[in-house]
């Protein structure tokens, strides 16, 4: 008999012998079955993923590790908007990865447009000192 043939039945002896040993495995009988409602559903659909980024902030973090260091920077949701942040996995310590204002005032003069510093769209950064922090 082959192994995929033989799964099937390994399963149904391990299943009948767990109901046996342990009452969380046994078949439990319901006398009555419980009616989901719209309400229920509504309660429910708050916690899909597209609903959930509207109140959760920075529940998924990319963070990007800084050459051969123990410090990485990464981007994240703030009240006001988005922030640089680098974290120094050895000390524990972080910060803001620059001055978002100063640097928001650079490009603004460079592109002759005004430039939003809670809006940075940052794709890389590198400090100028190995390890900042």
């Amino acid at each position: 008999m082959s192994t995929l043939l033989r799964l099937p039945v390994v399963v149904a002896v391990l299943a009948a012998g767990l109901s046996q040993v342990h009452p969380v495995y046994a078949e439990k009988e319901t006398s009555s079955l419980q009616v989901i409602t719209a309400s229920d559903y509504a309660r429910a659909e708050k916690f899909l993923r597209w609903n959930k980024d509207k109140s959760i902030k920075n529940d998924e973090v990319k963070h990007h590790w800084i050459g051969d260091t123990d410090t990485f920077w990464y981007t994240r949701d703030t009240d006001n908007g988005k922030q640089t942040v680098i974290f120094n996995a050895a000390t524990g310590k972080k910060g803001p990865a620059f001055d978002h204002a100063h640097v928001a005032g650079l490009l603004a003069k460079a592109a002759d447009a005004e430039i939003d510093p809670n809006e940075l769209n940052v794709q890389a950064y590198m400090p100028d000192a190995p390890t900042p922090l």
